[in-house]
């Protein structure tokens, strides 16, 4: 068994402790202590990562009671001493992220009654799945404003270690599964959770929760949300590109949805338009793209790339195209590839795609007149005519 110095003291970075067993295996070396202040993944939160003997622990897991210390080299031999060094940043995230986890799931309690039922504790963020089919806007937000609220409180985060009798007179937000001793994280007095998981001190130290996202996990609400350091980073993120965008509008922060939407309208009006001059010019560009024309084995074609043609016109483009040569038309447009073939002549575009992906691994299919390949590269346009050239030769 490994003494896990983090059960008492969370803050606990630096320890010393000794070898009681090493494994090799798979070109990996794991280590096991006595005791240890790294978090092994459990609980649905991710292992610490840090320094044994300066030798760099990248993963960390439980095995039988023992927590294994694991690494590309060896740290040392059973019976050595070796110091270890907890990653400050990492464990920092974590305990900041699990408090307010806690938090957040003790306020949907007491607002609206609402199980936490699944919980992940990710590198990026957080997310506690409720057994709820839905929830309103308003819910949200009133959740939130009171997660935060008991985050300026500064309620205390203490560690209980109580028995089976002393814990179930305690107020459990859910009861354990464990039996023996107990480990109890109880936030002032909104919240009582068994829990071997590593929690800041005080609820201050979370910082701030942001809730992210809601998407639906099953039948139940998944709810994703932000904490402490990583909160603030994002808010710098989006304070970086809000500001920007306001400057480059001449706007105010708050007035940029407007913007955008009046943008957005404008676009799809401009688009429109272009659409329409396109449609008024195809017969022109039909006749400039058919002077281009070239056989091969008795089969007219014709290879062409164009910069901007509105996705509606594109097919009508090479099929009419095709038509005006009585042969193929392959059309390149940025990363697509559009084939349009006469009815008349004796093979489909169907066909065709279907060499393209084999041969270039390029992504589509279609039907006899039409087929559309997706994944091309711009300036192989060359290459398209060979593939194309040498499906014709071989009929």
């Amino acid at each position: 068994m490994t003494e896990r110095l983090y059960y008492k003291d969370p803050g606990l970075l630096n320890f010393e402790g000794t070898i009681i067993e090493v494994i090799e295996s798979n070109g990996r070396h794991i280590t096991v202590l006595d005791k240890t202040a790294f978090y092994p993944t459990s609980g649905g939160q991710p292992h610490d990562k840090g320094l044994l003997n300066s030798v760099a622990i990248f993963d960390v897991t439980e095995s039988d009671g023992k927590i294994q210390h694991i690494s590309d080299s060896a740290v040392g031999s059973k019976g050595d001493s070796v110091k270890g060094e907890v990653d400050l940043g990492r464990r920092r995230y974590f305990r900041q992220l699990h408090t307010a986890q806690h938090i957040l799931s003790s306020v949907f309690i007491e607002l609206y009654d609402f199980e936490t039922v699944s919980v992940h504790l990710g590198e990026d963020y957080g997310a506690i799945e409720l057994k709820q089919p839905s929830l309103e806007s308003d819910q949200l937000l009133k959740a939130e404003q009171l997660s935060n609220e008991y985050i300026l409180q500064s309620l205390p985060v203490e560690i209980i270690f109580a028995d089976e009798q002393e814990a179930q007179k305690l107020p459990l937000r859910k009861k354990p599964s464990r039996q023996g001793t107990i480990r109890i994280i109880k936030i002032g007095a909104i919240d009582y959770s068994a829990c071997g998981g590593t929690h800041c001190n005080n609820s201050s130290e979370v910082g701030l929760i942001k809730i992210i996202s809601v998407e639906k996990q099953r039948s139940n609400i998944l709810i994703n949300f932000l904490a402490g350091t990583r909160a603030k980073k994002d808010y710098d993120k989006r304070f970086e590109v809000t500001d920007t965008l306001s400057k480059q509008l001449t706007c105010a922060v708050d007035e940029l949805k407007l913007r955008f939407d009046k943008i957005l309208e404008e676009n799809k009006m401009y688009r429109q338009q272009l659409g329409q001059l396109q449609n008024e010019l195809l017969p022109i560009k039909i006749n400039e793209a058919a002077a281009q024309a070239e056989s091969s084995n008795s089969t007219n074609f014709v290879c062409i790339e164009v910069d901007s043609m509105d996705s509606k016109l594109i097919g009508s483009f090479a099929t009419s195209l095709a038509d005006k040569i009585s042969g193929i038309a392959l059309i390149q447009l940025e990363d697509r590839i559009i084939i349009g073939v006469c009815d008349t002549i004796d093979i489909e575009a169907k066909d065709i795609a279907r060499r393209f992906s084999s041969e270039l691994n390029l992504k589509g299919g279609g039907g006899k007149t039409m087929a559309q390949l997706g994944g091309a590269l711009k300036g192989q346009l060359n290459k398209y005519r060979e593939v194309l050239v040498n499906i014709l030769n071989e009929l």
